[in-house]
């Protein structure tokens, strides 16, 4: 192929489609539609502007967009009747059909470019962009090249439009319609595989993988053979392949062979690599000296209802694939292999989705969990859907398996309070703990907290006796390390919520004698909890923003660390009725935990009241500044405290609170010396690369972004048409 004649026809082709509007008004749609997550997200919290949430709106863009490029492919050289004479022309019909598909690929392209700026400002790498405009390029060209075979069946730019937007809608929106109708499992996958946000899943996640960009390429190498095929017959009136064109076919079934044969690469392109095996999971797949099995039971069904499963997959094959054959792993439908019952006894429960089928509801139960087999031990992961936490999950199966064991880390957790009181107020304390792979014993004489097996937790201390006290400095004086929920107050939570403050309470007085004061005072924040409680007058509820339950983000401008490995995947944390701590001068925190600048404190009395007036107290600016409301210790040995012994407690099913309860877990986790496992928690947790810390720099962001989206960028596209006009007015 001449590179004279190509560069010219394409120049041609770009030429053609600058000299119309609908070029310049795709772009700004284009750029407008793809900056819907930032103008209207559907979860406007800290960290929703993300690389993944521009993606999810690319695919309809596409979808939209390239048609309208790709509408003209044919219609204009029929419209003036020089078909005849353009395939007449010293080119081939492939330099032709390449000219017009290349030059709306570099459309495209200059579209994504100029995305570029939001793309970045949503915190993604430059690996995770480039991997982005590569695999957005790819299924652009695809569109292209399907809309130019389908040109081929009319010459009217609307209908080829039409056809071309249809058929990618249809093929983007029947997997969802066959998912919520639970109908044929083989059409939900097929279709599945065809759909365009489907196949930009693993790109949103800044994945560069392999099979999805070879089903771009061969729909593409496909398209474009058909219709240089179809157009040779039509001008010849026979087909006969050339040698290029045997050659593209030959690399089209080598792409479609590859990716449905499950051979592919992927590489994650992510800074904490999310989506890969730690260095430290494959150490220790790599050390494995006997045969570990992974059953992965699932519904046949499963992976076509929710696509994105299959990463679960491919993350426990890449494991495997370090331990030199001992990890064997499999999958099984539990129905089929009639093993529903088998696993539900072993841990493996499925959960119940309700679907429709015609004017009938049914519903289905779905396992997705994960059986360990090791030496004649097992472990499960009860369900799983995701890979977000899933590498932690099977670390801690690892280390209750003895395959990660270490001597100086600590793998039981002794509770400071009667089995009787934590099963009434405590009641998910225990499970939570023993999910994450804790042995947990309630401290009695049969089970005296050692400082060499594991960690203490103490949960209140209005019911602790000086003996018990006791036993608690002798902890820590061994250097045993503890986590304190404790308040200098006590709250009705069964009554009418009044707040008395506790008076000679031995285990206050243990934490003033290591530096730490809980002060007699509740704290009050703007940031809080809105509760949904019965109106005085019994008529209707109300909804009452409650000032006593404080909610801390873990990622604001305060006092708070949100590096700190204890806050792995926590967004933020409730509280209920909490104290202020003051630190002696002498202690040298790690980390603080504090409320927002806004927050106030209240002495006794105290008016808890819900319909109360504390909300006037804020008027007052002088009053207002952050509070400690716990604090992470390192030195001499750890130690954690939180002024609130509620913040555990079966309250926070009012507040759906289960964050708490992960908190908890990670806080024994650092204590016990786990910090492997908070770094990989720490690593999985954040599913976007965004690093937006702060309300303030969130903001402005916010702003940055909606600034470019909706007025640079579209304004720069139509100057740009603007001024191509005007000159190309000039030059005729």
């Amino acid at each position: 192929m001449s590179m004279r004649k190509f560069t010219g026809l394409v120049h041609k082709e770009l030429l053609v489609l600058a000299s119309s509007p609908a070029l310049f008004f795709s772009g700004v749609f284009f750029v407008l539609l793809s900056g819907i997550p930032f103008f209207f997200p559907l979860n406007p919290v800290q960290g929703a502007f993300t690389l993944r949430a521009w993606m999810s709106t690319i695919p309809w863009a596409l979808i939209i967009v390239i048609p309208v490029l790709s509408m003209t492919i044919r219609s204009d050289e029929h419209r003036y009747s020089v078909e005849p004479l353009l395939l007449s022309f010293p080119v081939s019909v492939f330099q032709i059909i390449m000219s017009k598909i290349g030059a709306r690929a570099l459309i495209a392209l200059a579209l994504v470019i100029l995305s570029l700026p939001t793309i970045i400002l949503t915190g993604a790498s430059l690996f995770e962009t480039i991997t982005v405009v590569i695999t957005v390029l790819c299924a652009a060209l695809m569109i292209i090249s399907v809309s130019a075979l389908i040109s081929l069946i009319t010459v009217s730019p609307l209908s080829s439009f039409l056809l071309s937007f249809i058929f990618f809608m249809v093929t983007a929106l029947t997997p969802l319609v066959l998912q919520s109708f639970s109908l044929n499992p083989i059409l939900t996958s097929f279709f599945s595989s065809m759909s365009l946000p489907a196949r930009l899943e693993a790109a949103s996640r800044g994945v560069i993988d392999s099979r999805d960009i070879s089903w771009f390429l061969f729909i593409s190498l496909v398209c474009m053979l058909a219709t240089e095929l179809l157009i040779v017959r039509y001008r010849d009136g026979k087909i006969q392949l050339s040698r290029r064109q045997i050659i593209t076919v030959i690399l089209a079934v080598v792409l479609f062979t590859t990716g449905s044969a499950g051979l592919y690469v992927r590489y994650d392109t992510t800074r904490a690599k999310q989506w890969t095996p730690s260095k430290y999971t494959r150490l220790l797949a790599g050390k494995l000296d006997s045969e570990l099995k992974i059953t992965w039971f699932r519904n046949n069904e499963l992976l076509s209802i929710a696509p994105s499963l299959i990463y679960i997959q491919d993350f426990i094959k890449e494991i495997a694939g370090y331990s030199e054959g001992k990890i064997h792993f499999v999958s099984e439908d539990p129905f089929t292999s009639g093993m529903a019952g088998t696993i539900e006894t072993l841990g493996i429960i499925p959960r119940q989705t309700d679907f429709r089928e015609g004017a009938t509801l049914i519903s289905k139960q779905f396992y997705s969990g994960l059986l360990f087999e090791y030496k004649g031990s097992y472990e499960v992961i009860p369900f799983t859907i995701d890979t977000v936490k899933l590498e932690y999950d099977i670390l801690v199966r690892f280390a209750q398996l003895g395959i990660a064991h270490h001597e100086n880390q600590l793998e039981t957790v002794y509770i400071m309070k009667s089995p009787s009181e934590v099963r009434q107020n405590y009641s998910y304390i225990e499970p939570w703990l023993a999910y994450a792979g804790f042995s947990v014993f309630m401290v009695s004489d049969a089970h005296i907290p050692d400082p060499n097996r594991g960690i203490l937790l103490v949960l209140g201390s209005q019911t602790n006796t000086i003996e018990q006290t006791d036993m608690i400095k002798h902890f820590l004086d061994s250097g045993g390390k503890a986590l304190f929920l404790v308040s200098p107050h006590t709250v009705n939570t069964k009554g009418d919520w009044q707040v008395t403050v506790k008076e000679q309470d031995p285990v206050v007085h243990l934490l003033e004698t290591r530096g730490i004061f809980l002060q007699p005072q509740l704290v009050m924040d703007v940031l809080n909890h809105r509760m949904e409680m019965p109106a005085l007058d019994g008529s209707n509820t109300a909804f009452i923003n409650y000032p006593f339950w404080v909610w801390m983000p873990t990622k604001q401008s305060g006092g708070t660390n949100s590096d700190s490995p204890v806050f792995a995947g926590i967004p933020g944390l409730q509280y209920y009725w909490p104290a202020s701590i003051s630190l002696a001068r002498s202690i040298k925190p790690a980390y603080l935990l504090t409320s927002s600048p806004a927050s106030i404190t209240m002495s006794a009395p105290f008016d808890t009241n819900p319909f109360g007036s504390q909300l006037s107290l804020f008027g007052k600016e002088s009053a207002k500044k952050s509070s400690i409301l716990g604090v992470v210790i390192d030195k001499p040995n750890r130690m954690i405290v939180l002024a609130d012994e509620l913040f555990a407690s079966d309250l926070i099913e009012y507040t759906g609170s289960d964050t708490n309860l992960d908190f908890i877990v990670n806080c024994a986790e650092w204590l016990a010396g786990h910090d492997i496992l908070l770094e990989i928690k720490n690593k999985n947790a954040d599913i976007s690369p965004n690093t937006i810390n702060g309300d303030e720099s969130y903001n402005a962001a916010i702003r940055r972004i909606r600034l470019l989206q909706l007025v640079i960028i579209p304004l720069c596209i139509l100057a740009g048409a603007v001024v191509y006009h005007v000159r190309r007015k000039k030059h005729n």
